[in-house]
């Protein structure tokens, strides 16, 4: 993780020290995702992927022609089923979402583009239900074992297509590097997520 993140910040470095005054654009951004916690020792636990979706906005900074630094801002919905013993659950979680893209872009005929890239995200979250549950599974002093923490932070990449006009097309994989489980043992859960995406660049 330290080398991604050194990595992300040289490139950075070069390409600003190229740029002498980097264009901001930016525009708004809407998703549907698709979720599956990925757990460990933890016994009779099978998951499941559930559906869910994003909507907020996007900066790009464009460090040069080739290298743009991407932040975001979403308010997340995340959802996924498992099957302990034989009850079934679900858990469904919001909250807010920023990631911090680099990315590589790709100049196309007719000013399109094609861009891919990787960066760190954090999330805090506001909500969080089990389906077996009726009190939030963020409740203080809880001391059930399926209680969550609210924050996570990650690891996402991205790729997609920017049209000459202003709409993206992207495709998403993150994946948390937190235990989002409030447990004493050595049961953990880390959250993934694959998403597609549809932005448009507004200014």
């Amino acid at each position: 993780m330290k080398k991604i993140v050194f990595v992300l910040l040289f490139i950075m470095a070069v390409s600003v020290g190229h740029a002498a005054s980097p264009r901001l654009d930016y525009g708004v951004l809407g998703e549907v995702n698709q979720s599956r916690f990925l757990m460990s020792n933890v016994d009779d636990i099978n998951g499941f992927n559930g559906k869910g979706m994003s909507l907020g906005g996007f900066a790009k900074i464009n460090l040069s022609r080739h290298v743009t630094l991407q932040p975001e801002m979403l308010l997340v919905w995340q959802s996924s089923s498992y099957i302990y013993g034989a009850c079934e659950h679900e858990y469904k979680f919001f909250g807010v979402e920023v990631p911090l893209y680099v990315l590589a872009q790709f100049h196309l005929s007719a000013g399109d583009k094609l861009f891919a890239g990787i960066g760190p995200y954090g999330r805090l979250g506001i909500g969080a239900w089990d389906s077996a549950k009726r009190s939030s599974l963020y409740k203080e002093g809880s001391a059930s074992a399926a209680s969550l923490q609210r924050n996570d932070i990650g690891l996402g990449a991205v790729f997609g297509f920017e049209f000459d006009f202003g709409m993206q097309v992207s495709m998403s994989y993150k994946v948390g590097f937190l235990n989002m489980l409030n447990s004493a043992n050595d049961a953990s859960m880390r959250s993934q997520m694959f998403s597609i995406g549809l932005g448009f660049i507004i200014g």
